[in-house]
């Protein structure tokens, strides 16, 4: 089940010193544990450690721990140096290094960040009901879609990211702000270290699988400062996210977006031989199956935030989906040398 709140919860005054509010018994002194996976994170990281250090209601303790995944540009410094534990695991997939995180925590709630993130006074503003949610729950996943830099007007944020963000009726959060308790966590068997990618959609699937809930609570904003700002980036952000569905046929088959972007890049495939070889009829229903999925897609996507207010995003949708079709045809290259690793010698 999902389900989502769109309230402002009442302001709860921040307590004094590095954001660690004075023990006055309102939440019985429980520690939040901050993961957060950074990669070559020098600009952003101690802006986010900081954040959550300042952050934090009253009556709540915050750790920081930074798993590293081998930087070279002095982030692991950087990020001790506002105040956070940091571990060291160089070359580790996403799974295993939010795992290596949680394995110092000592909070009883986890609360998953990436390094170009920070949260934001309403973050502060929101927690102590989300919080309470959490710690009052079982297998509840709670936490919201970061945001864009404010302030800043780029055509993929404002007619994309923005937009997208705005949907409460999801069956995942992303591990850029998700917050669970950590005996969930654990219950489960924590983020599956043998992904590539899309180990925060796995995470959440088998949580739901297991009984669990979503939380999304829009009003608790938190600011994700990597978003890309041109179509090359956002193209290659894409490629990167597909290759966790793309990596054997199991997964492909579970994701629903990962199929739309197979058949969207077969239908222009099609569209192009077709008016090569003359074929127009052909040719004709390949590019229609195309721009039947962007729309299609577009319509389901954009139904909260305005299908034709946003109707820009029509234009980002041939690109994510080539991305995801990218992703997909590189997979199933890959995928006889996986069988063959695979087979009992």
């Amino acid at each position: 089940m999902t389900y989502a709140t769109d309230r402002t919860w009442s302001h709860v005054p921040v307590g004094g010193g590095r954001g660690r509010g004075k023990l006055d018994g309102h939440y019985g002194g429980f520690v939040i544990s901050f993961v957060v996976a950074a990669l070559n994170e020098a600009a952003n990281i101690e802006r986010c450690v900081r954040s959550v250090l300042t952050l934090m209601p009253s009556g709540e303790q915050a750790e920081v721990i930074v798993a590293d995944n081998g930087s070279t540009d002095g982030t692991p410094a950087l990020a001790a140096a506002a105040g956070a534990r940091v571990v060291s695991l160089p070359g580790a997939r996403l799974g295993r290094l939010r795992n290596g995180g949680v394995a110092l925590a000592r909070g009883d709630v986890l609360v998953f960040l990436d390094g170009d993130c920070a949260l934001t006074s309403e973050w502060r503003d929101a927690a102590p009901a989300i919080l309470a949610a959490v710690r009052g729950s079982e297998r509840l996943l709670a936490g919201s879609h970061p945001i864009p830099p404010r302030g800043e007007s780029v055509f993929l944020w404002t007619h994309w990211f923005i937009p997208l963000f705005q949907q409460v009726q999801t069956q995942h959060l992303g591990t850029a702000h998700l917050i669970c308790r950590r005996a969930d966590f654990h219950a489960i068997g924590g983020f599956d270290e043998t992904l590539e990618t899309n180990e925060d959609y796995d995470f959440c699937a088998r949580m739901r699988a297991g009984g669990g809930q979503l939380l999304i609570h829009l009003p608790m904003i938190v600011e994700h400062f990597g978003f890309p700002r041109t179509v090359r980036t956002f193209f290659s952000r894409t490629v990167w996210h597909g290759r966790g569905p793309a990596s054997t046929p199991a997964r492909l088959a579970r994701s629903p977006v990962a199929l739309l972007g197979l058949a969207f890049g077969t239908g222009l495939i099609i569209a192009v031989w077709g008016s090569v070889v003359g074929r127009w009829a052909v040719g004709g229903a390949g590019l229609a199956l195309a721009v039947a999925i962007v729309v299609a897609s577009h319509a389901y996507k954009m139904r909260h935030a305005g299908v034709m207010t946003h109707a820009a995003a029509l234009l980002v949708w041939p690109v994510f989906f080539a991305g995801h079709f990218t992703s997909g045809v590189r997979g199933m290259i890959r995928w006889p040398a996986l069988l063959l690793r695979r087979r009992p010698a």
